[in-house]
């Protein structure tokens, strides 16, 4: 959620309706000069950007940038449902801070029929891609047009895939 968004579509309307019609200019001033220095935080602070669990089936599509800052180690994505097509429709999961073990994307264990495509990963302290336990070719996991920008550990990790292909 950008600083713009936050401030033309949630605080500048509910300042709007919480202020006195006659307040005098200064407090008005003041006013609209806390909720940007409050956008402004809420905008690069985690607390109110939980990563993204993708736990029914379905095809989803990114319609901006993700940027992330976790606190503690995390994935910024999750899939943990069978069925998932994520299209990052050209756009990018980005880690906003530098916490360590921050993984782009989670791919849980015993997935069927999961693909991601079309997008980058950016600068996850982890790993961009981890799949676990896919056992066989069988249970169709694509991962196609994918850049790896600056994934600090590697772009892909696997447990018990044979073949990743």
């Amino acid at each position: 959620m950008t600083k713009d968004y936050m401030m033309r579509q949630i605080l500048l309307p509910l300042l709007k309706t919480t202020l006195p019609k006659r307040a005098d200019t200064i407090t008005n001033k003041f006013l609209y000069s806390l909720v940007a220095v409050v956008a402004l935080f809420l905008s690069t602070h985690s607390c109110l950007a939980p990563a993204l669990t993708l736990n029914q089936p379905g095809h989803y599509t990114l319609g901006e940038d993700i940027t992330f800052s976790p606190l503690a180690a995390d994935s910024i994505i999750s899939i943990e449902s069978s069925d998932v097509t994520l299209d990052l429709g050209g756009w990018s999961i980005i880690q906003g801070n530098a916490t360590a073990g921050v993984n782009g994307i989670l791919i849980a264990e015993g997935l069927e029929r999961v693909s991601v495509m079309n997008g980058t990963i950016r600068n996850v302290t982890g790993i961009g891609i981890v799949i676990n336990n896919l056992v066989t070719p069988q249970k169709n996991l694509i991962i196609r047009e994918i850049l790896f920008d600056g994934c600090q550990s590697r772009g892909i990790s696997s447990t018990n895939v044979l073949p990743l292909l």
